[in-house]
């Protein structure tokens, strides 16, 4: 088995690799149409489940430069928290706000938007060790939404807000570069991605969590793992 995994690894770096793909092509057409879905089945899985062993395994790493590029080099996890589909325009976005001094720019972690109707997604993210809830009750069986978790939703929003207040200037300015705007400002989507559910560990603090995060009404909170399990639901839909 070990010689026939490596003659496939071989294989498939000399597809990707040769100098006459259009030669590649035309031999893979010979192939049996259920056999290339299986081998991209096959594909699919394995990358799935490359990026949920790296959640395993660094789930509790505190950056948001790491989990920013892990995000970023696997924009397709993002697009799973959608109904609708969406298309990345860009990450580290600049959404306006700058001063005179071109100082004080704001920068979105990830701008999405929906390829029909064009409208802005925008989405920030903390980490895995963002606190969801305070540690302590507010009152009997209440707990407050933690600051950190609260300052991440008002900075989405903020960044909405310059957004739409200087979407016509970021408009014309990529007009005169030649540059094509490829989003809409008509009501944006804000999410926030922080925290472990996992980490409420009694039903007031769920229930408290739940009731914070389900009454905002301009934005979606997800937690990393939440958005790793649909990942993981991904891999058990392909294997069936």
């Amino acid at each position: 088995e070990d010689d026939n995994s490596g003659t496939l690894e071989k294989t498939l770096e000399w597809v990707v690799s040769n100098a006459n793909p259009s030669r590649v092509i035309e031999k893979l057409k010979d192939l049996q149409e259920k056999d290339l879905d299986k081998l991209n089945t096959l594909v699919g899985i394995a990358n799935l489940k490359k990026v949920l062993s790296l959640w395993e395994a660094h789930k509790d790493n505190t950056s948001e430069k790491f989990w920013q590029s892990v995000l970023k080099e696997n924009t397709w996890i993002l697009s799973q928290i959608f109904s609708n589909p969406t298309v990345l325009i860009n990450d580290e976005a600049y959404v306006g706000g700058k001063t005179i001094n071109n100082g004080s720019g704001k920068l979105v972690d990830f701008l999405y938007a929906n390829p029909f109707s064009k409208d802005a997604v925008l989405i920030e993210i903390k980490t895995p060790s963002t606190p969801l809830v305070t540690p302590t009750e507010y009152r009997t069986g209440v707990y407050a939404a933690h600051k950190d978790l609260m300052g991440a939703v008002t900075q989405v929003l903020t960044y909405k807000t310059t957004l739409q207040r200087e979407y016509q200037t970021i408009d014309y300015n990529n007009y005169k570069q030649g540059v094509k705007t490829d989003f809409d400002i008509i009501n944006p989507s804000c999410i926030v991605i922080a925290g472990r559910f996992d980490t409420l560990t009694a039903p007031a603090l769920i229930h408290s969590f739940e009731l914070y995060r389900k009454e905002l009404k301009n934005v979606t909170v997800i937690t990393f793992d939440e958005l790793f399990e649909r990942v993981k639901s991904l891999i058990d839909l392909l294997e069936g």
